[in-house]
């Protein structure tokens, strides 16, 4: 049994104005230009009483129980699930595992296999990872016109908000064969999040775009696969050789406001009910037109767009992206986005050797991840070609004049057709290998009352 408290504190306040007359000044007042303040007051305390009893019957049956129960200061006094005791209110999270090793039992008899062990079990776990006044209403600081500071009403009080549960849900099987030469193992998971901590939308007449609460949920799905293997086991020589692969699917179940977009970076991340977490949202593109005449029209209307700069109507043409519609309207907006990417991977693991020879070892790690799609950030403003900034080569393919056959829009400064608005032209495959380490040690065979051994070593990172 333990008991754990923690506390965090973190006070900030600042000053600051120009056109002082001097640089001793010991006091601010409104004659000053450009006055501002501004400062921050994060206190955060966790509490947590929690309690393991492990247990097995003939080293054959294992059970292993934990509780625990917490409380923290980022949630509010009245909420609707948990243990209301003390002034504040507790989080209960309980555990249960099981084992059975199949291979300790008197009928078992299989040559080849020498360790069988099945487990399963269920756990709670929770989750407090939100700002630390979320629960609480406060005030924060604002300038008027560069002369007077205020305060405004950053965040409505919600006593209700609570701890983000996750129930998982596990299974696994680990054997060993051939004479101690093979070890597998496998273990499958379900994962169910509700309760989940979002930002809710609030009414205007607030003032306020947005209060923290509990709504939605999420399930997680997935699996997680080893194999280790003694390829050479000699005096002298000794290789180990293992790797694993992984996989998991992400689906939101409930979201308490709907589907909802996060903008960052200049792209679009769209959440939404039967879809994963976050996954890519913009504009599919088929090229760039390479003549006029190639622009499809609708009652000898060309399609068009938004001018980015004016705000106008403006038709598509030559040297611009061919953007797909979504919506069959002779007009691409934001109904004509679609999810054009997942950053989820499909599979993803390590390949692992280790190879020995007497007082020589070389070790090497091996990364991948295959299957996941990333946003390409960086190369959206080096090859938008519509700037000042620098460009990459890739620009030199761009679309000059007027039967150019090429996938790089026209130059144009300020992109008012939007060809560099976020698409699938800037997300790309995210799959890799990586050589993420390699260290080779040689054991000195030290054997004194004082020393008992001694490692020389040297290692390199990222190679590949």
């Amino acid at each position: 049994a333990g008991f754990r408290y923690s506390n965090f504190s973190y006070d900030s306040n600042y000053q600051s104005c120009h056109n002082t007359g001097n640089d001793k000044l010991p006091n601010i007042n409104s004659s000053y230009d450009f006055l501002d303040e501004d400062g921050a007051f994060n206190p955060w305390r966790n509490m947590a009483w929690y309690g393991n009893v492990d247990y097995n019957f003939r080293n054959k049956y294992y059970l292993q129980g934990t509780i625990a129960a917490e409380t923290s200061s980022r949630f509010g006094r009245d909420t609707e699930n948990g243990l209301k005791m003390a002034g504040v209110c507790w989080g209960i999270f309980p555990s249960l595992q099981a084992g059975w090793l199949i291979s300790a039992e008197p009928w078992f008899n299989a040559n080849a296999i020498n360790f069988l062990k099945l487990t399963a079990g269920v756990d709670v776990s929770g989750n407090d990872n939100i700002d630390n006044n979320a629960a609480f209403a406060y005030f924060s600081n604002v300038q008027y016109q560069d002369r007077a500071n205020g305060l405004i009403l950053t965040n409505i009080e919600n006593q209700s908000i609570q701890w983000e549960n996750t129930t998982r849900f596990n299974a696994g099987l680990e054997t060993v064969m051939l004479n101690n030469r093979l070890k597998v193992g496998a273990t499958f998971f379900h994962n169910v999040t509700d309760n989940l901590l979002t930002l809710k939308n609030l009414n205007y007449l607030t003032g306020l775009e947005s209060y923290w609460c509990n709504g939605g949920s999420l399930e997680n799905n997935g699996f997680d696969v080893n194999v280790m293997g003694k390829v050479i086991n000699t005096k002298n020589w000794k290789w180990e050789l293992g790797a694993s692969v992984a996989h998991y699917k992400n689906i939101v179940t409930a979201l308490p406001d709907g589907d909802f977009t996060t903008d960052i970076y200049g792209g679009t991340l769209l959440t939404a009910v039967g879809s994963p977490v976050g996954v890519f949202y913009g504009y599919k593109t088929d090229g760039v037109y390479s003549k006029g005449t190639d622009v499809p029209s609708k009652d000898g209307v060309l399609l068009s767009t938004k001018n980015t700069v004016t705000g106008e109507t403006v038709a598509f043409g030559a040297g611009d992206v061919r953007f797909v519609e979504n919506k069959v309207d002779n007009f691409i907006d934001d109904n004509d986005r679609v999810v054009i990417g997942d950053p989820n991977p499909d599979l993803y693991g390590n390949i692992h050797s280790k190879l020995s020879y007497k007082h020589l070892t070389l070790d090497a790690t091996v990364n991948y991840v295959y299957g996941n799609d990333i946003y390409n950030y960086q190369r959206s403003l080096l090859e938008s070609s519509s700037n000042f900034y620098n460009q990459t080569l890739a620009v030199t393919n761009r679309w000059r004049t007027e039967g150019d056959v090429t996938n790089m829009p026209k130059a144009s400064y300020g992109d008012p057709l939007g060809n560099n608005r976020f698409s699938d032209r800037w997300i790309e495959d995210g799959s890799y290998l990586r050589l993420k380490n390699v260290t080779l040690t040689y054991d000195i065979p030290v054997s004194l009352t004082w020393l008992q051994g001694m490692k020389v070593w040297c290692a390199a990172n990222n190679l590949f």
